[in-house]
C-alpha cells in the first residue's frame, strides 16, 4: 500500500515544493501526500483519512501550533509517526516535540534529501510496529482459541493456570476430592448395542456429566471405557472441593433418574474420597498428561466399585463427608474393611438415596 503523509504547514509553496521533489516517488505511487495549513484542519483530515500513518507537521503555525497537534494526536489512539517541522537551533521546541511523542524532526531549512531518508526511516519504523501488532493479534487469537478449547474440557480457572503454566503444570501435593464414575451394567448394554450407536450414545452421556463437572469446578482427568475420573481442588485450589465434588455426584444421580441417552437410562454409580494427592503433568515433551496419584485415588475406585457389591449409587469416604454434612443430607453405612488399608473407612451416601 502506498504510504500516505499528512503534511501540515501554513507557508503556501511548501504543497509546490514537496510535490515537485517528490514527483518521481508520486508517479512510482511509492509516496502520497496530503496538504493542509492548520492545526484544526490535520485533526478533520486525519478523522477523513484513516490510511494516513505519517504526519509532517511545522511547529509555528497560526491557532493550534504543532507542539499542540502532536498532543492532540495522542487522543487518536491509532499507528501515527510524527515528524516535527523546526527552525535551525530551536532545541527548545525540538525537545518538546520528542517528549510529546514526535518520531523525529528536520530543521529549516529544509534539505529533501534529509527529508526523503527522514521518510523512509519513518516507514521502516512503521512497517515494524504493524508486524509487531499482527504478531500480537495473531497471538491474542492463538490465546483465545487455546483458552476457548480448554474451557470445552476444564473450568476457566483450571484453563488460565495451564496457559499460565505454559501448558506444564509443575507436580504438586495437595488435598483434593477424587470422584469415580462408571455406568452400571454396562458391559451388557455393550453387547447389545452397534459399535456405532454405542460410541453415540457414550459421547451424549460423557458430554453431559462433563458439563456437570466442570460447572462445578471439577476437572476430568481421564475417561476410560465407560468410566470418569475428575478431581476437585487441583490444580486450582477451591476451599469448597468437597461440596463440589458432592453436588455433581447429586446432579449426575438426578440425571440417571430423568434422563435417557440413545434411549437407554443409564445408572451411574459413583465413589467419593478426600485425601492427599500428588497432581501434575506427566508424559514427553511433545504429549503431556495432567494427572493425580496416592491413596486417596485407589480410595475413591474402590468405593465406586463397591457400589455393585453394597446395590448402592453413591459411596462417600468418611473423610469427604465429614467436610460437606453442613450442606448435604448424608447417612453413615457404617465402618467396612478395603483391600489396601489397615482400617475400616466409615461410608456414607445421601439420606435420600436406597440402598438395597
Amino acid at each position: 500500500m502506498t504510504p500516505k503523509i499528512l503534511v501540515v504547514d501554513d507557508e503556501p509553496d511548501v504543497e509546490l515544493l514537496i510535490t515537485q521533489r517528490f514527483r518521481k516517488e508520486i508517479r512510482a505511487k511509492e509516496m502520497s501526500f496530503l496538504f493542509v495549513q492548520s492545526g484544526e484542519s490535520a485533526l478533520s483530515t486525519l478523522e477523513e483519512h484513516p490510511e494516513v500513518e505519517m504526519v509532517l507537521s511545522d511547529i509555528n503555525m497560526p491557532g493550534m501550533d504543532g507542539l499542540t497537534l502532536l498532543s492532540r494526536l495522542k487522543d487518536l489512539r491509532r499507528l501515527l509517526k510524527v515528524i516535527i517541522v523546526s527552525a535551525y537551533g530551536d532545541l527548545g521546541n525540538i525537545r518538546t516535540a520528542m517528549n510529546r511523542g514526535a518520531f523525529d524532526f528536520i530543521t529549516k531549512p529544509i534539505s529533501f534529501d534529509d527529508l526523503r531518508a527522514t521518510i523512509r526511516k519513518t516507514e521502516g519504523e512503521l512497517a515494524v510496529l504493524k508486524e509487531a501488532q499482527a504478531k500480537r493479534r495473531e497471538a491474542e487469537t492463538s490465546r483465545d482459541f487455546i483458552r476457548d478449547t480448554f474451557n470445552k474440557y476444564v473450568p476457566e480457572s483450571v484453563a488460565e493456570a495451564i496457559l499460565a503454566d505454559r501448558g506444564i503444570l509443575r507436580p504438586r501435593l495437595r488435598e483434593a476430592t477424587i470422584l469415580f464414575t462408571d455406568i452400571a451394567g454396562f458391559t451388557a448394554i455393550a453387547q447389545r448395542m452397534e459399535p456405532e450407536s454405542l460410541l453415540g450414545m457414550l459421547n451424549d452421556y460423557f458430554s453431559r456429566l462433563a458439563e456437570v463437572i466442570t460447572r462445578n469446578g471439577g476437572v476430568i482427568n481421564q475417561f476410560q471405557g465407560d468410566a470418569i475420573l475428575a478431581t476437585f481442588n487441583v490444580p486450582v485450589e477451591d476451599p469448597d472441593h468437597a461440596i463440589q465434588a458432592l453436588r455433581v455426584a447429586w446432579e449426575i444421580n438426578a440425571i440417571s433418574e430423568s434422563e435417557t441417552f440413545a434411549g437407554l437410562p443409564l445408572v451411574t454409580r459413583i465413589g467419593i474420597n478426600t485425601g492427599p494427592v500428588v497432581a501434575g503433568s506427566v508424559g514427553g515433551p511433545s504429549r503431556l498428561h495432567y494427572t493425580v496419584h496416592g491413596d486417596a485415588v485407589n480410595l475413591a475406585a474402590r468405593l465406586e466399585q463397591l457400589n455393585k457389591e453394597m446395590g448402592s449409587r453413591v459411596l462417600i469416604a468418611e473423610s469427604c463427608a465429614r467436610q460437606a454434612m453442613k450442606t448435604f443430607d448424608l447417612k453413615s453405612l457404617g465402618k467396612r474393611p478395603l483391600r489396601g488399608l489397615s482400617e475400616e473407612v466409615e461410608l456414607f451416601t445421601f439420606a435420600d438415596l436406597s440402598v438395597a
